[in-house]
């Protein structure tokens, strides 16, 4: 039996200015989850800490450079070729105009619209989390 891949992972939870909406993204049809929606982020590279790849994956995603922020949660997903540990992080604050770098849709959404948008299975552990009012730690 083949082990599985284990890969961790920086999500952020980017919230506007009036701290009422999440900027959510969609994911590139050629990827797994092809076309659902998904919170910034991204695979944690060798010798990279956490708050760089937070700083580099939003850059290069969404073109923002984040100032404020703070942890909110570590959870793991176990998918069926691979377990995903992800760190999420909360942004409150950053510099510049969120677009879509990678050719992808972006968007605005309030917390209790989240589920009216489709998600990786992940992501749902999260969505809860924002839904039920839960602040970061």
């Amino acid at each position: 039996m083949e082990e599985k891949q284990y890969l961790r992972v920086v999500m952020a939870v980017i919230w506007n200015a009036s701290m009422d909406e999440i900027l959510i993204c969609q994911r590139p049809e050629t990827k797994n989850f092809g076309g659902l929606w998904e919170f910034p982020g991204g695979k944690v590279e060798s010798g990279e800490t956490d708050i760089e790849t937070l700083d580099r994956e939003l850059d290069e995603e969404v073109g923002i450079l984040v100032h404020d922020f703070t942890h909110r949660m570590d959870f793991k997903h176990d998918y069926e070729d691979k377990i995903i540990e992800f760190v999420v992080y909360d942004v409150y604050s950053f510099e510049g105009e969120p677009y879509g770098r990678e050719n992808q849709a972006i968007r605005w959404i309030s917390a209790a619209d989240l589920t009216s948008a489709e998600f990786p299975p992940a992501d749902y552990i999260l969505i809860d989390e924002i839904k039920n009012g839960i602040m970061p730690d």
